[in-house]
């Protein structure tokens, strides 16, 4: 199998997919995933396809070769690996559940930013002021 058939596979069949929606979750173009998929560009960018492969819950070296483990461990996170899944959820619904958690959590995250900008600096004048 090669990256494109992995990816067909993943995208396609377990996720019920599209390659316009993946490209979109994960900042790629549309039209390189697609054409990663089909077989037409064969080397892809590592950042890019490590977007993907975050977004379709797999390992880069799963995509590239096939041997590694599959599946994300836990998508690394400690909260989730405590997560107990039903026994009928399948991986696939189980990776897009993930997947979707952890893009709702990377927003909270920004949209966080400002904030705590604002309050490292609120903390570093009262360092100054307590010198």
């Amino acid at each position: 199998m090669t990256i494109g058939d992995r990816l067909r596979t993943v995208i396609l069949e377990e996720m019920k997919s599209t390659a316009s929606d993946v490209a979109t979750r994960a900042g790629v173009s549309a039209g390189t995933l697609s054409r990663w998929m089909s077989g037409e560009r064969e080397n892809p960018g590592v950042q890019e396809l490590a977007k993907v492969a975050r977004v379709i819950g797999v390992t880069v070296d799963w995509l590239c070769d096939g041997g590694s483990p599959k599946a994300r461990q836990a998508t690394g996170d400690p909260e989730l690996a405590e997560f107990s899944w039903p026994a009928d959820v399948s991986e696939a619904v189980r990776i897009r559940a993930q997947q979707r958690l952890l893009q709702e959590r990377d927003a909270h995250r920004r949209a966080l930013v400002p904030y705590w900008h604002e309050r490292l600096r609120r903390l570093v004048d009262d360092e100054r002021k307590e010198r």
